[in-house]
C-alpha cells in the first residue's frame, strides 16, 4: 500500500513543483526587462569634506526591455551619513524598448567622516501586469573615498591675448589606468579642492577641445592653472609637388589649407608659411593679409617654389595664422621630398656659372668706364 501510495505521490508533488515554479519565476521574468547601465559604476569617487561634484560625465541609463509595455521608474540612492546623491530625476515613465539616462551629482557634508565607502543607485519598477504584481529592480555600485587632506585648485581659460576666454573645463584624476571625473565647470573658470594626485584638465567651446594639461599637486597646495585656448585650427594643410610635364622635375609646391575661426573675428590676420630645408628655416612668406578674419572656415591655395631653386633633400612646411602679431594657431607640418635629376643639376650649375661669368664681365665693364 505505501508503495502505491508513493508511486502515485511523487509524480503529483513533482507536477506540483513544476507548476509551482512556473508560477514564481512570472515575476523575475518580467524584472529582468529593466536594466541599468552608464558611467557611475566605473567611478572612484575621491572628494574632501565640503566638496560637491557635478559633472556630466557621471550618469546611469534605465532599459525598459519589455517589448510593449512602458513601466514606471523609481530612483533611489545609498550612501553613508553625511554623502547625499544629486539625481536630474527620481521618478519617470520608461516607454516600451527606450532608455533614460540621469545625471548623478555627489555632495560630501563638511562633517563627513574619511575613509573608504560604496554608494549605489537603484532602479526599481512597480506596476500590474494581466493581474500579477510586478516588480523587479537593478542597481550600481560605486566606490567613494572621503580624503583627509587636500590642495587648492583654480583654472582659468584665456585666448592668446589673455583674455577671458568662456570654455567648459572638465576635470579628471588620473588612477589605475582610468580618467576620473573630479570637476567641471562653464564659463572659464574653475576652483576646486582636490586630493593629491595626477591630473588631467580639459577645455572645450562649442565641443570642440581648445586647451588641455596634465599635471601633478601636492596636499596643501595652492595651484593656479591658465589653459590659453586655441580657436583658430588649420585643417585640409596638403603639399604636392607639381612636376614638369611627362617628367619628374619638380616645378613647385602647391599648398592648401581651409583656417576655421571658432570664436570670434580677428582684426589684422596674417597667415605666414614656414618653410625649411633639412630641419634648417629657409625662408618664411606671407600666404594671406586680411584686416579682418571672420567666424567660420577660409580656404586657399598657393604655389611655393624656393627663391634659390630646388635641391635635392627634404623640405618642410608649417603655416602660421597671427592677429596683431599674435599666434593664435598652427598647422601640423608637412614634409615634401625632392630629387633633383643630374640633368636638372647640370642645367643649375651650369647656369649659376652662366650668371657668374655675367656679373664679373659686367663689374669689369663698369670699373673700364669709371677709368674713362
Amino acid at each position: 500500500m505505501d508503495r502505491i501510495i508513493g508511486r502515485v505521490l511523487i509524480p503529483v508533488l513533482l507536477l506540483i513543483s513544476f507548476l509551482g515554479s512556473s508560477f514564481v519565476f512570472a515575476s523575475p521574468v518580467a524584472a529582468s526587462n529593466i536594466a541599468i547601465s552608464g558611467t557611475f559604476y566605473r567611478q572612484h569617487f575621491r572628494l574632501m569634506p565640503g566638496e560637491e561634484l557635478f559633472s556630466p560625465d557621471v550618469y546611469v541609463v534605465v532599459f525598459n526591455q519589455h517589448e510593449d509595455e512602458d513601466i514606471e521608474v523609481k530612483l533611489t540612492w545609498q550612501a553613508p551619513e553625511g554623502v547625499q546623491l544629486s539625481l536630474d530625476e527620481s521618478k519617470f515613465l520608461v516607454r516600451s524598448g527606450e532608455k533614460r539616462k540621469i545625471g548623478v551629482g555627489l555632495k560630501i557634508a563638511p562633517q563627513a567622516t574619511p575613509g573608504d565607502y560604496v554608494i549605489s543607485v537603484t532602479a526599481e519598477i512597480q506596476g500590474v501586469s494581466e493581474g500579477i504584481a510586478v516588480k523587479g529592480a537593478a542597481q550600481q555600485q560605486a566606490k567613494l573615498t572621503i580624503l583627509g587632506e587636500a590642495a587648492q585648485l583654480r583654472v582659468e581659460t584665456v585666448t592668446p591675448k589673455e583674455e577671458p576666454f568662456p570654455a567648459t573645463i572638465k576635470l579628471y584624476q588620473k588612477s589605475e589606468g582610468q580618467l576620473l571625473p573630479c570637476g567641471h565647470a562653464e564659463k572659464g573658470e574653475l576652483e576646486i579642492r582636490v586630493a593629491p594626485g595626477s591630473y588631467l584638465i580639459q577645455a572645450f567651446y562649442e565641443g570642440k577641445e581648445i586647451a588641455k594639461k596634465e599635471f601633478s599637486i601636492e596636499a596643501e597646495e595652492d595651484r593656479k592653472i591658465v589653459l590659453v585656448a586655441q580657436t583658430i585650427f588649420i585643417y585640409g594643410f596638403a603639399v604636392t609637388p607639381v612636376y614638369k610635364s611627362g617628367t619628374k622635375d619638380i616645378v613647385s609646391a602647391k599648398i592648401t589649407y581651409n583656417i576655421d575661426n571658432i570664436y570670434q573675428p580677428l582684426k589684422n590676420a596674417k597667415t605666414t608659411l614656414a618653410v625649411g630645408f633639412e630641419s634648417n628655416l629657409l625662408e618664411e612668406t606671407e600666404l594671406l593679409s586680411l584686416p579682418t578674419l571672420d567666424v567660420g572656415v577660409t580656404g586657399g591655395s598657393f604655389n611655393y617654389s624656393p627663391p634659390q631653386g630646388w635641391q635635392t633633400g627634404t623640405y618642410d612646411f608649417q603655416m602660421g595664422v597671427y592677429s596683431d602679431g599674435v599666434l593664435y594657431g598652427e598647422s601640423p607640418q608637412k614634409e615634401l621630398r625632392v630629387e633633383i635629376s643630374e640633368a636638372v643639376s647640370l642645367t643649375l650649375v651650369a647656369a649659376a656659372a652662366g650668371t657668374a661669368i655675367l656679373i664679373i664681365v659686367l663689374i669689369i665693364l663698369w670699373k673700364r668706364r669709371k677709368r674713362d
